[in-house]
């Protein structure tokens, strides 16, 4: 007969088992809390960092298509197809009037202009050439009609949105159509050479102090772009505008870009 052999645990084993004590779970719920935070703090740093490298980003490309469509028109400003005279021989197209009513009226034809404001607007202008019209575009990227001579293109910023603008030229009809939003201010100043300085030197003076729009042989742009959100980690930084004024903070990342951009037709005007 085969005895079953028990056994049993022995007494002392039961004194040894026992719960946490009070001190202890109180210490790791407060661990638990801390990395909790912790990782709160991560997650809500990292979430308005985002936002803010967002934010920058989209302004640089925004600033730069401002720049690109601005200077499109500039670099083109005056220009005035060369067309055959026979034998040979070839001379400007002499249908350029350039932008009306613009001082000085009896002078060759001006190709840029501008008015003072908050912000300011700038008018870019350039001849067609009816052989040539399919190569050259107003700033929405249009070409001309067969009745038009000249192309007129006005920047200008109106309720926090860039817009372009083409005044009746032919039979096209006036146009004025936004291109980016959250943008504040958009200010021009013009290059006018200092006549008597030795060496030659350029002066660049706002609208309101060019006497002679036709003397104009640069144009700096200045843009100010603001971001879009208002909870970015800015510390009550101060931003100075295109006119070196105070823009005090709100929240909202705000960005300053300038360019300038040489007239380069300006001896076809001649």
């Amino acid at each position: 007969m085969i005895r079953q052999k028990s056994f049993s645990r022995p007494t002392g084993a039961m004194h040894k088992q026992r719960g946490v004590t009070l001190v202890e779970l109180m210490v790791g719920i407060t661990i638990g809390l801390l990395v909790s935070i912790a990782a709160v703090g991560t997650l809500i740093y990292n979430r308005v960092a985002t936002t803010t490298v967002s934010d920058t980003v989209r302004l640089q490309q925004d600033a730069a298509t401002v720049m690109r469509v601005i200077g499109r028109q500039l670099k083109q400003a005056g220009a005035v197809p060369v067309v055959e005279s026979g034998f040979g021989k070839f001379k400007y197209l002499g249908t350029y009037s350039g932008i009306a009513g613009v001082i000085p009226v009896a002078a060759s034809p001006v190709s840029v202009s501008g008015t003072n404001g908050a912000p300011d607007e700038l008018t870019v202008s350039y001849s067609v050439s009816p052989n040539g019209a399919a190569g050259v575009s107003n700033c929405f990227g249009q070409t001309p009609d067969a009745t038009a001579t000249n192309i007129t293109s006005i920047f200008q910023v109106l309720a926090g949105a860039f817009r372009c603008a083409t005044p009746v030229t032919g039979a096209a009809a006036a146009q004025n159509q936004p291109f980016l939003d959250n943008v504040e201010d958009l200010q021009f100043w013009y290059a006018v050479r200092v006549a008597g300085v030795t060496p030659s030197q350029l002066q660049y003076r706002a609208a309101n102090t060019v006497a002679d729009w036709t003397a104009v042989e640069a144009v700096q742009v200045c843009v100010r772009m603001t971001g879009t959100t208002a909870n970015n980690a800015t510390g009550g930084q101060v931003t100075v505008g295109c006119n070196n004024e105070n823009i005090a903070d709100d929240g909202r990342i705000r960005r300053v870009f300038r360019q300038v951009f040489t007239l380069r037709n300006l001896q076809s005007l001649s």
